[in-house]
């Protein structure tokens, strides 16, 4: 991400997709001028939520995007042994 500034990123939630967009006006550098634009979109894990998803950029410019599963109570389960139909 070291190409675009924070305010040049977005991520969204879209349906159950992640999608982040990177984009920048053209920018000169030094080959000439340049304009940037990216789209990346990943399938959301069905045990997470779109409320929890969130995203932070590092000082060296990692993007990490977070989609915390969702907690899933544990149930006892009973288990009986049945009689062998042996002749």
């Amino acid at each position: 991400m070291h190409l675009f500034k924070p305010n040049e990123i977005s991520v969204k939630v879209v349906e159950d997709n992640i999608v982040i967009e990177g984009k920048h006006e053209e920018k000169e550098d030094e080959h000439g001028f340049v304009y940037r634009h990216f789209v990346r979109r990943y399938i959301l894990p069905k045990d997470s939520s779109a409320d929890d998803v969130t995203f932070t950029i590092s000082s060296d410019g990692v993007l990490t995007v977070t989609a915390p599963r969702k907690e899933f109570r544990l149930c006892e389960v009973n288990q009986y042994l049945l009689p062998s139909n042996r002749v």
